[in-house]
């Protein structure tokens, strides 16, 4: 169902700035691909941002994951 759902939304924007580039041109076509696009980019990170705090992880600094990870 995920999958069914990322074609539509992929066909929709194929659609969509179809017609922005045969009503406005082609630069319009192009801003408005990138502004969906950065709208998209900028959800993915805040749900990326929050997933560790609903689990109950505890998230740790550079410092802490630095020297967690430090190799002997």
């Amino acid at each position: 169902m995920k999958a069914f759902k990322m074609v539509m939304a992929l066909f929709f924007v194929v659609l969509i700035s179809s017609l922005v580039g045969i009503f406005k041109g082609s630069e319009a076509k192009h801003k408005w691909i990138l502004k969906i696009r950065n709208k998209y980019d900028n959800r993915r990170q805040v749900a990326d941002q929050s997933s560790p705090e609903r689990s109950g992880d505890v998230l740790l600094d550079e410092i802490e994951l630095a020297s967690y990870h430090r190799e002997m």
